[in-house]
């Protein structure tokens, strides 16, 4: 699902010409969250499907964008971090393996060992 920022007003009037027009199209119902505590005030939220029946998101502008601009730091990923996390991970689990290594694969609750082998993922 795809989220789309559009003013507050225009998101009502979407609304209201589903509900009059094609009320199956609404997925969910407008829903109006209060983030005044934060300094955003309210952020309208409607869950749409589109001819296709593909959900969209509609999100109120005002709340929204500012929200996403105040979340932002605009930094690029900390490659040397991942990998040194990916590395701790990966030795962890191999540690982990050696000391019981009748446990992976197999879900363990309490003492009792139980095979997950036969089910599909």
């Amino acid at each position: 699902r795809n989220a789309l920022s559009l003013p507050a007003e225009q998101i009502r009037s979407i609304h209201k010409t589903l509900l009059e027009k094609q009320p199956e199209r609404i997925a969910h119902e407008l829903q109006e969250l209060d983030e005044g505590n934060v300094g955003l005030g309210i952020l309208l939220i409607l869950i749409i499907t589109d001819p296709n029946g593909l959900e969209l998101c509609l999100v109120s502008s005002e709340a929204f964008e500012p929200a996403i601009r105040d979340a932002a730091d605009f930094l690029g990923p900390d490659y040397d971090t991942r990998k040194k996390l990916a590395i701790e991970y990966a030795e962890a689990v191999a540690e982990a393996k050696k000391e019981t290594p009748d446990t992976f694969g197999w879900a363990v609750v309490g003492n009792e060992h139980i095979d997950l082998s036969h089910m599909e993922l």
